[in-house]
């Protein structure tokens, strides 16, 4: 009773509020019943720029809750419920007697995964145009149970025959509810329809009207990608007409057509917009064209089937993007069967604006194939590619390394001649950033420790080619380095000659070291390891990584003589051992 009424009226206290008044509404006296009813009539306070209009609906919802749930719960009124709500109701039309069951629940976070019940029997009784009505009424989302009912969507995968008759009767009166239609298309049993059953599919979509097509172009797109292989076997006249059909709404209405993916601070993620993309839908369609299949090493791409892409290619803004980088996911496999059309209708878009070359090397990066002609057409835009700032953002960096390197480390036999000469690679690395240089140096070690490696190639990039100027000289590039000399027993005496005129102190992040432990580098080389290590190891000892006292006590069991060693025993005395 000596609550303010702010706390009285507080959300987050409503349920202990209840609660405790059902327990002992009947037990108080006349007199507090009376004085809390009228606390329950007065109903919470304005909110801050609370227009009146919503206030007085919410006022009076927030009154008949509470009311309506206490008396549910036994307690009794002094004053007439019925005409106390009948006020209150004409101030919120839309409340109902249901709401107040859970004024009392509670408010507290939870989780949990909504189970979606498709139970549809209740709709095999009913004729085909009363079926979605019905299916609507018995739709609905139950959050506190976490429970989504959706009988459409069991009898779109159970009983597709009816529900297609549903869709059709009512298409015969001009509606075409767009929650039905994507529920049937987006159904997984789409993909398993028989070829004829596609085809009565394919035969309404092709008589919608193009504004009903509008709404519901992306599950439209999401079937014909589903049903293409067979559709364009079975009816290629219909798929080709659906195709026509949505071509021409995507020129002439572009704004219907985008990504189901929301872009994230702006910044295009265009492989996975692509991929959710009504024009990135009908680009993997195309490529499930039979036609295209079986071509031998001397046909090329069917005429028709290129002006098919190029209609895609040639679509306004971000809906073209959506198709080209789809195609150079396949960029390999367009220049591998025509490479002249390749060049003009996909490789050009490097030479367009940004927005085009991020969505080419998206879908070229998602799938990064490039045999040695391909490579020599993209190799002085992969080059250019190394100094793009945004390369790094969108997780190209290290393929993009791997492909430079690759073509640098793998000589022609008949030539002896490198696809990136020595000089090339040098530059690139010398005008790079220092992530590019360490990505760089620690593919040198994959290519290393691969089955095929070539040791004497690295003995070479780290003489030749790796640049000796002050900006390719850090503690991470020294650890970097370190950690590509220990990475192989039998190389490390060459690499440790090679690298350690090209390293200096490290700092506390250069853990290398605790490879040695167990390595038998030590046995092999202790002189050289010491020399390394003497070359790297920082100023502060707290800096030096765990496990080194055992490295350094091995390398004098293994070499006695290093004992006497003046920079064994000083990095001894240093650490105290």
């Amino acid at each position: 009773m000596r609550l303010s009424m702010q706390t009285f009226w507080e959300r987050r206290y409503q349920r202990d509020l209840l609660l405790a008044l059902e327990k002992r509404w009947n037990d108080f006296p006349t007199t507090i019943r009376t004085y809390l009813e009228r606390q329950l009539k007065k109903g919470p306070s304005f909110w801050e720029s609370e227009k009146k209009k919503e206030y007085v609906n919410r006022r009076a919802c927030s009154i008949l809750n509470r009311l309506y749930w206490l008396d549910e719960h036994g307690c009794r009124f002094n004053f007439n419920l019925n005409k106390e709500s009948k006020k209150l109701r004409k101030q919120a039309p839309d409340w109902q007697p249901k709401y107040a069951a859970h004024a009392a629940s509670s408010v507290e976070s939870r989780g949990g995964s909504m189970e979606r019940q498709t139970e549809h029997s209740s709709l095999l009784s009913e004729p085909p145009d009363t079926i979605l009505q019905k299916a609507k009424e018995l739709s609905g989302t139950d959050f506190d149970g976490l429970r989504e009912k959706d009988p459409f969507a069991g009898l779109s995968s159970e009983r597709p025959d009816l529900a297609l008759s549903a869709l059709v009767s009512n298409a015969a009166r001009n509606d075409y509810p767009e929650w039905a239609w994507r529920t049937f298309l987006y159904a997984e049993a789409r993909k398993t329809d028989s070829a004829d059953f596609s085809a009565q599919i394919g035969s309404h979509i092709s008589e919608m009207s193009d504004d009903v097509i509008c709404g519901i172009i992306s599950p439209i797109s999401e079937w014909l990608l589903n049903v293409s292989k067979g559709l364009l076997v079975s009816k290629p006249e219909l798929f080709w007409h659906i195709w026509k059909r949505l071509i021409t709404i995507l020129k002439s209405k572009p704004q219907n057509a985008p990504s189901n993916i929301l872009r994230q601070n702006n910044e295009p993620d265009y492989a996975t917009e692509g991929l959710n993309a009504p024009v990135g839908k009908l680009a993997q369609a195309l490529l499930n064209d039979p036609a295209i299949n079986n071509l031998g090493k001397k046909k090329r791409l069917p005429s028709f089937w290129k002006k098919r892409a190029e209609e895609l290619l040639h679509l306004d803004g971000d809906l073209h993007r959506h198709a080209l980088v789809m195609f150079t996911h396949s960029l390999e496999w367009f220049y591998a069967r025509d490479p002249r059309w390749t060049r003009a209708n996909l490789i050009s878009f490097l030479d367009t604006d940004a927005d085009d070359q991020k969505a080419f090397w998206s879908g070229f990066f998602w799938n990064p194939q490039v045999h040695s002609k391909l490579f020599e057409v993209l190799k002085p835009y992969l080059v250019q590619l190394v100094y793009d700032k945004s390369v790094e953002k969108q997780g190209h960096l290290n393929t993009l390394s791997a492909i430079l390197l690759g073509y640098w480390w793998n000589v022609l036999p008949k030539t002896g001649k490198r696809f990136v000469s020595n000089a090339e690679m040098r530059e690139i690395l010398l005008q790079a950033d220092e992530n590019y240089r360490v990505q760089t140096l620690w593919q040198a070690k994959s290519f290393l420790t691969g089955k095929k490696a070539d040791r004497r190639n690295l003995s070479t990039f780290l003489t030749d080619v790796w640049p000796r100027h002050k900006k390719a000289k850090s503690p991470r590039i020294f650890t970097a380095l370190c950690e590509l000399a220990f990475t192989d027993t039998e190389a490390f005496g060459t690499l440790a000659e090679i690298i350690l005129p090209l390293v200096s102190k490290v700092d506390k992040h250069g853990f290398f070291i605790y490879k040695l432990e167990d390595s038998k580098i030590i046995d092999l080389f202790p002189e050289k390891v010491l020399a390394l290590l003497c070359a790297v190891l920082p100023d502060n000892t707290s800096e030096w990584p765990y496990g080194i006292g055992n490295v350094l006590k091995r390398i004098g069991e293994i070499k006695p003589d290093l004992l006497k060693d003046t920079r064994l025993l000083e990095l001894r005395k240093r650490l105290g051992i």
